[in-house]
């Protein structure tokens, strides 16, 4: 409200001291009017006054003449870039008539304007001749402004006015040279990061100074603009059931990984601010791949409950193209999308959402796999004017995924166990963990993959690595090992605590501001376990452990010495039996 007032004062007090020149007060004390010999200069310096007010700035008047304090003050802000149009519209004329109440005792003098029959219309003037006062023009231009016709002035000016340079790095443009008469001036073209255009306004040449005391032919205006940019978002959901997004997240190879991009519009008022490109470039690591499902929505609100009445359709008001060669995927908002956008959404939030799956050339560990997108902004400028490479603003955000494994080595008591013959079982809560792979070396997937199995063996050497587990706790059973060892006797409770980090948007293409808030780390059985690194780079990508299987208890064998015994004594009781049995025959013979 405070900026929307002091526009109101700043385009009154243009515009009355603009045709003050044409006044009867602006005839010097000495009789000196102007000297239609010398012709005019206007010099527009330009500042951003949304910077200038964050640093404590304050709004300067303008009163024509050259205010060296007030660009010194405000050197800091000035705003390059900014293109203005001028166009004569009025010649200044001195006219006396009659009373009509006593057309024989009174005259009245006073200065009017006879302004282009289509400006008129434009103005909402209701006179036939064109012809006004400066009162009558101040009252006219701010009632236009107030019903929206600063489009239509800036159509004005974009096809008939004379384009003044472009300010320079101090803010700076003149045009010299011009006849001497009322102008029209209008901000045509303004950088990317402009919000709002300074509103058309009158400036007569020449026009007198603050004091009513002489002629300013070389005429200072010292406009501000509001600046402005869009918002960039990138968030990942953090699991695939539930609706919080952040920063980063975990997950498994295999599984889908859903993002979404949160842009808020920049202002938008009239065309000189539309938007004419508005595209993203989204690009994972290698680690990622996408899913085409790419969709667009709008909403009112930061939260996203309250969906504009809009619908957005690929391929009529974005495009989606992918590069798979350097995994990324671009997303542009056709002719079609822009003519929605402008104005009718302004500082609405821009919802894209997407998924994409984690695959095999996932980097595990704190390094993680990060997704940048990069969002390319350019305003028009009046009547769709193409901006210039240069007035184009670039945002860009991301998000991490992490992933982990776990590196077992099987070892055994004594020499001769196989390894090989050792069997695991990896589960998350009641939930099997599948994968693929043989010899001791396996990836995670999704169920129902092919070849996808729930059972891990070791290689000969005992090392069994399972590559690609989000942040989560675990239980890995033994269910088989080698001939003549003894199982675990319960599961192994395996914790993997996630890294995190702060990624903050930043203006330009590199996203350099990813700032780790906590390492990866892990337990086993609730006691510390270290993490290996991943290659050279990403620290804490492997939980590392030992499993040890010890020999089984020895029973006494079926058909040992005991057998062996008892078969010795029972011979030897025969053959008494038969040494007894012959004697007795032999005495009862006798």
């Amino acid at each position: 409200m405070k900026h929307k007032s002091f526009k109101k004062r700043f385009l009154a007090l243009v515009s009355c001291l603009a045709l003050m020149a044409a006044s009867p007060l602006a005839v010097m004390a000495d009789g000196e009017t102007i000297d239609t010999t010398k012709t005019g200069v206007l010099h527009i310096t330009k500042y951003d006054m949304t910077a200038a007010e964050a640093a404590g700035k304050q709004q300067s008047e303008t009163n024509g003449a050259q205010n060296k304090t007030a660009e010194s003050d405000l050197a800091a802000y000035a705003l390059e870039n900014v293109e203005f149009s001028y166009l004569k519209v009025a010649a200044i004329n001195q006219v006396t008539s009659a009373s009509a109440q006593n057309p024989a005792t009174d005259a009245s003098v006073q200065v009017t304007y006879t302004i282009p029959e289509n400006l008129d219309k434009i103005l909402g003037g209701k006179k036939t001749d064109h012809t006004y006062t400066s009162t009558e023009l101040n009252s006219m231009l701010q009632n236009a402004l107030e019903n929206n016709k600063k489009n239509a002035l800036e159509d004005y000016l974009s096809t008939g006015g004379t384009k003044m340079t472009k300010t320079n790095a101090q803010g700076q443009t003149t045009a010299s040279d011009l006849s001497l008469g009322l102008y029209l001036v209008v901000e045509t073209s303004v950088p990317a990061d402009v919000k709002s255009t300074t509103d058309p306004f009158f400036v007569s040449l020449p026009m007198t100074n603050a004091d009513g005391t002489q002629w300013l032919y070389d005429v200072y205006v010292y406009p501000k603009n509001q600046t402005g940019q869009p918002t960039l978002e990138k968030k990942v959901k953090r699991n695939e059931t539930g609706a919080t997004f952040a920063d980063t997240t975990s997950a498994d190879i295999g599984s889908k990984v859903e993002y979404r991009i949160v842009s808020r519009l920049p202002v938008i008022t009239t065309k000189a601010t539309y938007l004419t490109k508005y595209t993203y470039v989204d690009t994972l690591a290698a680690g990622l791949t996408y899913d085409d499902d790419v969709s667009i929505k709008f909403y009112s609100d930061q939260n996203l409950t309250n969906e504009a009445n809009v619908t957005f359709t690929k391929d009529t008001d974005y495009n989606v193209n992918y590069d798979k060669t350097q995994n990324k995927m671009t997303i542009t908002m056709t002719k079609g999308g822009l003519k929605k956008m402008n104005p009718a959404l302004s500082q609405n939030y821009m919802a894209i959402t997407y998924k994409a799956t984690v695959n095999n050339a996932a980097v595990l560990g704190d390094e993680g796999n990060l997704n940048q997108v990069v969002l390319t902004y350019g305003r028009s400028g009046a009547a769709g004017l193409t901006p210039e490479a240069n007035e184009e603003k670039n945002i860009t955000d991301g998000a991490k995924v992490y992933t982990y494994g776990i590196n077992l080595k099987k070892k055994f008591s004594q020499a001769g166990g196989d390894a090989t013959a050792v069997k695991f079982t990896l589960k998350e809560g009641n939930n099997s963990i599948y994968a693929t792979g043989s010899n001791g070396v396996y990836t995670v997937c999704a169920a129902g993959t092919a070849d996808a199995v729930t059972e891990f063996s070791p290689a000969a050497d005992g090392t069994l690595k399972i590559k690609g587990l989000k942040g989560a706790a675990y239980t890995m059973t033994e269910t088989a090992t080698s001939a003549g060892y003894m199982l675990l006797k319960e599961p192994l409770k395996i914790v993997i605590t996630e890294s995190s980090a702060t990624i903050t948007p930043v203006e330009g293409d590199q996203l350099t501001t990813v700032v780790a808030d906590r390492t990866a780390s892990a337990t086993v059985n609730s006691e510390n376990a270290s993490m290996d690194e991943d290659g050279s780079t990403s620290l804490n990508a492997w939980v590392k452990l030992a499993v040890t299987n010890t020999k089984g208890f020895e029973l006494p064998k079926t058909g040992g010495l005991g057998t062996i015994l008892f078969t010795a004594i029972g011979a030897a009781g025969l053959a008494l039996c038969i040494i007894l049995f012959t004697r007795k025959r032999r005495t009862e013979d006798k």
